[in-house]
């Protein structure tokens, strides 16, 4: 690689092009005696290692993580929800009845007894990734365990529905 180094950088898949930790390209294999430009740089978000996972912060907008929570064993989806990280926060705490809440992860138990967990992104200061997990152990079968996650999907959905509805009620100075 000449005398790039491959630890501590980030590398396109596609192109090879290295990348540092600031997201300043290092290394274009097409060009190797090249100094890139410094224009060649790749957007930079926070991240950190919690949970077993690696979450990233998508915007300027902090948050506190995922604290101590038991990571459930099945990932059903993100959804995009345009509106604040905070409003978000503020709604779900309203109408999804966690049991628990901890930073930026809500849980709860659904009418059938499965744990459902939320974890909350930010991703700019109007929009939120929420992701949807819940714990499949009781569901004997593959084939149970794909209809509880999509019944814990839809049923997460028309809460989503219902948060953008009220973003849309809400005055324009308070849908933050």
């Amino acid at each position: 690689m000449h005398g790039k180094t491959a630890v501590h950088t980030l590398s396109c898949a596609y192109h090879g092009w290295r990348f540092a930790k600031d997201g300043a390209c290092i290394y274009i294999p097409a060009k190797p005696n090249l100094s890139p430009p410094r224009s060649a740089c790749a957007k930079t978000y926070a991240v950190r290692e919690e949970g077993g996972l690696i979450w990233a912060t998508l915007a300027d907008a902090s948050w506190r993580g995922i604290g101590d929570v038991q990571m459930p064993d099945a990932f059903c989806r993100g959804f995009v929800v345009y509106r604040s990280p905070q409003a978000t926060r503020s709604f779900l705490l309203n109408h999804f009845a966690a049991v628990r809440v901890d930073g930026a992860v809500m849980e709860r138990r659904d009418e059938s007894g499965a744990r459902c967990v939320l974890f909350l992104q930010p991703m700019s200061d109007e929009r939120t990734v929420i992701y949807l997990w819940i714990d499949t152990e009781d569901e004997p079968g593959d084939g149970a365990r794909i209809e509880a996650m999509l019944r814990a999907a839809r049923a997460f959905r028309e809460l989503r529905t219902q948060l953008e509805a009220d973003a849309h009620d809400a005055p324009a100075g308070s849908r933050r």
